[in-house]
């Protein structure tokens, strides 16, 4: 409805070569603050974490070993930093024709499957360049018929229902060319669980400007708006960083873009966490650095700018829950 049309405040970031490390969402002007160390950034007084990666596919064409050891991370520091879910926003292989490279995906993300971390994957461009063949093969409904969060349409779309700490989420994934259909099919969920957090995960939806691209005018308008449980949308596709906090009248939500292929190394092994400390009702998401074969350390060297959210309440009354992102520029 036309009505329902957010308001953007747009939060560039703009440096040679960069991407966001670090990202703490909020509704206040961004202090920048100097060159910090991960002693005295690093938060540790949360309850539940969720990761977030995307656009692995330089990983599975040229650098398979990182991807192994990014998911082998996650494993490893699941008690330590309290991991609850895993999401992925699309584009897991460079070629999707290329069987080799599913198999490299599909061996990195069994490291989750083998210990029971949940999470979800959607498909991106060059997922979907075989009609989503070897993605429907690898990660389609059969991958997750025992995953009882998991829930499929019957266009391979599919939604996940997880509660963390009491907290309740439906989380619904749109794999790359989502048309009218599969948008009033995920706004009918939406509104089904009226009651939980709304995270809708895509591929492609607002470019490094923060301006809509692809089909995220529709996504927005159709999808995101009008339902007042939504409230963030993640997506990757473009190079680069940028996050939207917008408003529908006293809501408000977040769009955020990430995307580290255009790095060193098909994007150096970066991937954020979402800490969620319920106590302050703020979430802080930082960017983790693979920097060696098995180690992942919080990025320190850079500025950083702090901005500081909130999460919806659950009953989404109009007072929201708060989220907290840190962005930190990343030289290549």
């Amino acid at each position: 409805m036309k009505n329902m049309k957010g308001t953007a405040h747009h939060h560039k970031i703009s440096a040679m070569d960069f991407l966001i490390a670090m990202i703490i969402l909020s509704l206040t002007k961004s202090q920048m603050i100097g060159p910090i160390t991960a002693s005295s950034s690093e938060q540790t007084v949360y309850d539940f974490s969720l990761v977030w990666m995307t656009d692995t596919q330089h990983y599975l064409a040229h650098y398979p070993s990182t991807y192994y050891n990014m998911t082998s991370w996650i494993v490893n520091k699941r008690g330590e930093m309290k991991i609850q879910y895993v999401i992925h926003t699309g584009d897991i292989v460079d070629t999707a024709t290329d069987d080799h490279q599913w198999k490299n995906a599909n061996d990195s993300m069994s490291v989750l499957d083998n210990v029971n971390v949940p999470y979800g994957v959607l498909g991106g461009n060059h997922d979907e360049q075989d009609g989503f063949q070897n993605f429907n093969k690898y990660f389609g409904a059969q991958r997750f018929q025992v995953r009882t969060y998991y829930h499929a349409d019957n266009d391979g779309n599919h939604y996940d229902l997880i509660t963390s700490n009491g907290v309740n989420f439906v989380i619904v994934y749109l794999s790359y060319g989502i048309d009218s259909s599969e948008r009033t099919w995920a706004s009918e969920v939406f509104r089904t669980y009226g009651d939980r957090i709304g995270i809708l995960a895509v591929h492609n939806y607002i470019n490094s400007s923060g301006n809509y691209a692809g089909n995220g005018s529709d996504l927005n308008n159709d999808l995101v708006a009008p339902n007042r449980n939504v409230w963030l949308v993640l997506c990757g596709h473009v190079h680069g960083a940028h996050l939207n906090v917008r408003n529908a009248g006293s809501r408000t939500y977040y769009e955020l873009l990430s995307d580290y292929q255009d790095l060193k190394n098909g994007g150096k092994g970066y991937q954020k966490i979402l800490n969620f400390d319920m106590t302050h009702n703020t979430v802080h998401v930082r960017t983790y650095l693979l920097y060696s074969t098995n180690m992942v350390a919080l990025v320190t060297n850079m500025t950083n700018s702090i901005w500081n959210c909130h999460l919806p309440q659950v009953q989404f009354q109009p007072s929201p829950l708060k989220i907290e992102p840190t962005y930190l520029p990343i030289r290549s």
